[in-house]
Formats: structure tokens, sequence, C-alpha cells
């Protein structure tokens, strides 16, 4: 009988395997394919790591205060980049910026960070203040919501150093004026403290005296680095004999304590 060269059974058994590798790849890369087409984006809520204040502490109404805020992202790594937007709450005395508003480009797990700016009304009152913002990524639409703690103190902001008022008395030295004359001084009063200590409530005193009515006005709320004028009336009794009379007062503010200050104005009599 006549056989066929190379048509053996071993050739035929190679053939066999042959075709059993290349089935086999095929299925392989099917299954790798499969995987991947169930890699699908999963957007998550962005998580807020730090809230954290650059200098802590309370301060005086009407300073700024600045935070670092850090977010993370948590979207699968098939979403691709998204962008971060920070957003504050309304509020009436309080202002909120945010630099930069919007981070961009912030991939699976990755991070951005703002600093933002907080600087209230000096009207505020003493107190805690948790001020709401919200974080919005884009796309995907997630939020997260955080505040910030502005806490108001005028007894002991963070960085003040108070000083003693300092003043001018205007006219310094007046022209005598017959026993029983009102005169009228302008007293000038200038808060010298730091500005972190932001505004205080300034009295002038007057001495007591037997023979002399001083008036003044005020209180005067100054803020830092600023004045305001005092205007004092001093009147003596016309039984009070012709000189020059010093009549003294003090200047007090609310949250200075012992740091106070004393001056006078000259009541001349002819």
């Amino acid at each position: 009988m006549f056989h066929q060269p190379g048509f053996g059974t071993a050739a035929l058994l190679g053939l066999s395997l042959t075709f059993a590798a290349c089935s086999a790849g095929t299925a392989d890369e099917s299954v790798g394919s499969s995987r991947e087409a169930v890699e699908v984006c999963s957007f998550q809520a962005p998580v807020i790591t730090e809230v954290r204040a650059e200098t802590p502490g309370p301060v005086a109404p009407g300073i700024r205060k600045v935070y670092q805020v850090t977010i993370q992202s948590a979207n699968s790594p098939a979403c691709g980049p998204v962008t971060f937007s920070f957003i504050p709450d309304s509020f009436q005395l309080f202002g909120i910026t945010a630099q930069p508003s919007s981070v961009a480009g912030v991939g699976a797990n990755g991070t951005a960070s703002f600093r933002v700016e907080v600087v209230s009304d000096p009207s505020v009152e003493e107190g805690t203040f948790e001020l709401g913002f919200t974080i919005v990524g884009i796309p995907g639409g997630t939020t997260a919501r955080g505040s910030l703690t502005y806490q108001v103190s005028l007894d002991n902001p963070t960085g003040c150093s108070r000083q003693a008022p300092q003043f001018s008395v205007t006219p310094a030295s007046p022209a005598p004026v017959p026993a029983g004359t009102p005169e009228i001084y302008q007293v000038t009063v200038r808060n010298i403290d730091n500005p972190e200590c932001g505004a205080d409530v300034f009295s002038l005193i007057p001495d007591s005296f037997r023979l002399f009515s001083i008036v003044s006005n005020g209180p005067f709320s100054i803020p830092a680095q600023g004045s305001a004028i005092f205007q004092v009336t001093a009147t003596s009794d016309t039984s009070v004999v012709p000189g020059i009379y010093d009549l003294g007062f003090t200047l007090v503010g609310n949250h200075h304590g012992s740091l106070t200050n004393r001056g006078s104005v000259r009541y001349a009599v002819r």
C-alpha cells in the first residue's frame, strides 16, 4: 500500500497541537478584552483631607484669616482627570475667597489645594462661627461639604500686642478767661495697637474737682492705627481765683486693662 510522505500519525498529532495552541491564544485574548470592557468610570464624592488655619487661634473683628483646604479625588482611574471647585456659602458679615477657586487635571487619588481667605465685618460680635463651603467635581457633579472655624475675640486675639493710647490736646495753652467761662478742647486719641488687635472702645474719664466742671463726649470705637476726637468742656466756679489750672483726665480702653494714659487740659483764669 502506498503512503504519502510527511502525513504520518506523528505529523497529524503535530497539526492538532498547533491548532490547539492557536485556539488557546485566541481564548486568552478574548478574556483580556472582556476584562478591559468591564473597567468603567465610577464617580465618587471628593474627600476633604485637611482644613487648616495658617495661624491658629481667635482673631479680632475685621481681621483676615487664612486657611489651607486639601481635597482628594476618590474617582476610579477610568474616569480620567476632574476639576474641583471651591464654592463658599453666602454670609452677610463674612467675605470668603478661594485662591484658586478651581483646580483642574486631578486624577484618581490625586489632590487639590485651595488657599482660602476669610475676613469678617468689624461689627461681628465675639464668638465662634462655622463658615460652610461645598467642593464640586466636574465631570460627575459629585460634592462634599466642609466648614471653616472662625473665632472672634477682643480679649486675646492672635498676634495682638496692645499699647497705651496716645493723645494730643488743642488748644494746649488757651488764653486766660474770666472765672465761670466754659472752655472747649479737642483731645485727639490714637489707638496705636497693631492691626491684629482690631478696634477697641476708648473713654475719656475726667478727674473730679470741687471748683471745676469737666464734661467729655464719647466713648468712641477706634480701630487699630486709627484715631478719634473727644470734645472736652471745662468750666470753673465763679469763685476761682486767677491762675493756671491743669485739669487731669484718664484715657481707658475696654480691652486694654492697665494700659491707660493720663493727660490734662489747661484752664487759665484772669
